[in-house]
C-alpha cells in the first residue's frame, strides 16, 4: 500500500463506522439511563439491541478486513508472480531475438560471402573478356595495318606504271607532235 493510499484511507470515514459510533454513544446514553433507574422507551431498547448486534458486526467487519488483508496480500503474490513471468517472458524473447539476428547476421554474411565470390567470377570473366578483346583489336589491327601496307604497295605501283606510261605518252606525244611540225614544215617549203 503506498502512502498516498494510506493517507487517502485515513481521511475516509465510512458511513458504517459513523453508525457505529453514533450507535455506541446511544448505547452509553441509555446505560447512564438505567443506573439512573430511569424508565426506558422502545426506542432505548431498540438502540440496545442495536448496541448488542453491533459487536457482531465489529467482529465481522475486523474478519471482512482480514480477509481483505489475505485478498490483498494474495493478490500482491499473484502480482509478484505474473511479474515474474513477464520477466520471463521478456528474457524469453530477447534470447528468442537475438538469435533471430544471430541467425539472418549468419544468413546476411553467407549471402555476401557468395555476392562477393560471385563478384570475384564475374570480375574474373571481365578480366578474361577483356584480354581477349585486346587481343583481338591487336590481330585486327595488324591485319588492317598489313592491308594497308599492301594496298598502298599496290597504289605505289599503280603510281609507278603510271608514270612510265605517262612519262611514254608525253615522249611519244612529244615525237608524233614533232613529226608533225616536221611533216608540216616540209609541206610549207614544197608549196
Amino acid at each position: 500500500m503506498t502512502t498516498r493510499t494510506s493517507y487517502l484511507n485515513m481521511l475516509y470515514v465510512s458511513p458504517m463506522d459513523i453508525a457505529t459510533v453514533a450507535i455506541e454513544t446511544a448505547v452509553k446514553h441509555v446505560i447512564e439511563k438505567i443506573k439512573q433507574g430511569k424508565k426506558l422507551t422502545t426506542e432505548d431498547i431498540l438502540i440496545l439491541y442495536l448496541g448488542s448486534i453491533s459487536e457482531d458486526v465489529r467482529a465481522m467487519r475486523a474478519e471482512a478486513a482480514e480477509r481483505e488483508k489475505a485478498l490483498r496480500e494474495e493478490i500482491a503474490q499473484l502480482r509478484g508472480e505474473v511479474s515474474q513471468l513477464r520477466g520471463d517472458v521478456y528474457t524469453k524473447i530477447d534470447e528468442f531475438r537475438k538469435e533471430v539476428n544471430a541467425r539472418f547476421d549468419n544468413v546476411y554474411a553467407e549471402m555476401n560471402r557468395r555476392f562477393d565470390a560471385a563478384d570475384a567470377k564475374i570480375d574474373a570473366t571481365d578480366a578474361k573478356i577483356d584480354t581477349k578483346i585486346d587481343e583481338l583489336r591487336k590481330e585486327v589491327n595488324a591485319k588492317f595495318d598489313a592491308l594497308y601496307a599492301e594496298m598502298n604497295r599496290k597504289f605505289d605501283e599503280v603510281n609507278r606504271r603510271l608514270d612510265t606510261i605517262m612519262t611514254e605518252f608525253g615522249r611519244r606525244f612529244d615525237e608524233l607532235y614533232r613529226l608533225l611540225a616536221t611533216a608540216l614544215t616540209q609541206k610549207r617549203q614544197e608549196s
